[in-house]
């Protein structure tokens, strides 16, 4: 869970100096100062471009993790994370996979887990019959 907050307060940390240029931005315009406006714009763009550098290398990073059982919620919060931050489909396609993966994986042990409850009814049923008969 330490890296998604990591990614989360990057993120953040990125949203908030836009957040802080844009201020700067609209108060020049209110000032009608054209080449401090541009300045600000090109600080904001440049931001943008580094949030969305960091997105894609986020997503790219989280293709290539194995999901399992430990890391499965993090990569979820993960995927949430990119695509409350990005308008990109890809996220939505990933996060499409990790469901899929996370159910396939349940699914796997959830029989193992179903076959064990079965024996145990299975013995219970058994020894009920038993004391039935002894009574």
């Amino acid at each position: 869970m330490t890296r998604y907050l990591r990614h989360q307060y990057q993120l953040l940390q990125l949203s908030l100096k836009i957040v802080a240029f844009s201020i700067e931005k609209e108060t020049w315009a209110e000032i009608n100062d054209e080449v401090n406006m541009k300045i600000y714009q090109e600080k904001i763009n440049d931001l943008e471009y580094q949030k969305e550098h960091y997105l894609n290398n986020l997503l790219r990073s989280l293709h290539k993790t194995e999901i399992n059982e430990y890391n499965a919620v993090e990569i979820k919060k993960t995927y949430d994370l990119i695509e409350q931050y990005s308008s990109s489909l890809h996220s939505q396609l990933f996060k499409a996979h990790l469901n899929r993966t996370i159910e396939k994986h349940q699914k796997k042990y959830g029989d193992c887990i179903l076959r064990n409850q079965l024996k145990k009814a299975y013995e219970i049923e058994k020894t009920i019959s038993e004391l039935e008969r002894v009574a």
